[in-house]
C-alpha cells in the first residue's frame, strides 16, 4: 500500500519509531532541525532561490504514513469496496505537507511553493518577490532540466542536484536511525 507504512509488516514499526525519533528531535531541538531532508537551490550568485523537501522529510513521511493508515482501516477493516475507498480518499491532498519551514536566517520562513513529482515539494523564501520563477527554477533542478528554465545554469546543474539527492538517498539506506526507509520494498497504493 505505501512507500513507508508497510501495514502488518516490520516497517511500519521501523517508520514509527522514525517518526517518534524526530518529533523528540523537533520538539525539544533547535528549529532549523526541520530543514534536514531538503536541499538549498542557490542561483548562480550564491543567493537562495528555495529548498526541496526530500520525500524523506519527517513531515511528508508522517503524512504518507497516516494516509496509508486511514486506506488500510477503510478498505481492509471497514471492508469498504476499492472504487468507494478511491473516492474517499480522493480529496486528500500531502501537498502542502509541510506549508512553512524556518528560514536559513532568524526572522525569515520557506513557504509551500508545488509539489514536484509524486513525492516532493518546492518550497520558496517567504519574501521571494517571484515565487513562480522560484518555483519554475527548483522544479527544473529537481528534473534535471535546468538548462531551459534558466539561463545561469547548465544541464550539468540539474545532473549534480541528482547525484546529491541520489548519495543522501544512499546514505539513509545505510544508517541504522533511518532503517525504516527501505525504498528497496516500496509498494505503491493502489
Amino acid at each position: 500500500m505505501s512507500r513507508f507504512y508497510l501495514h502488518g509488516h516490520g516497517s511500519a514499526g521501523l517508520t514509527a519509531e522514525y517518526l517518534n525519533a524526530w518529533q523528540t528531535a523537533l520538539e525539544s531541538g533547535d528549529p532549523q532541525m526541520a530543514l534536514a531532508h531538503t536541499v538549498e537551490v542557490q542561483n548562480p550568485a550564491g543567493r537562495t532561490t528555495g529548498l526541496i523537501v526530500l520525500p524523506s522529510h519527517p513531515m511528508r513521511v508522517a503524512w504518507q504514513s497516516a494516509y496509508d493508515e486511514l486506506a488500510y482501516q477503510m478498505r481492509f477493516e471497514e471492508d469498504m469496496p476499492p472504487r468507494r475507498a478511491r473516492r474517499a480518499l480522493g480529496w486528500f491532498d500531502a501537498a502542502q505537507f509541510p506549508f512553512i519551514l524556518p528560514g536559513l536566517v532568524p526572522g525569515s520562513y520557506f513557504v509551500f511553493g508545488d509539489v514536484l513529482g509524486l513525492s516532493a515539494v518546492a518550497m520558496v523564501p517567504d519574501r521571494d518577490r517571484e515565487p513562480k520563477s522560484a518555483i519554475a527554477t527548483l522544479a527544473a533542478c529537481f528534473a534535471g532540466d535546468s538548462e531551459r528554465s534558466s539561463p545561469g545554469l547548465n544541464s550539468s546543474s540539474g545532473d549534480a542536484l541528482a547525484r546529491e539527492v541520489r548519495n543522501y538517498l544512499d546514505s539513509i539506506r545505510n544508517a541504522r536511525s533511518c532503517a525504516s526507509m527501505h525504498y528497496e520494498q516500496a509498494m505503491p497504493l493502489r
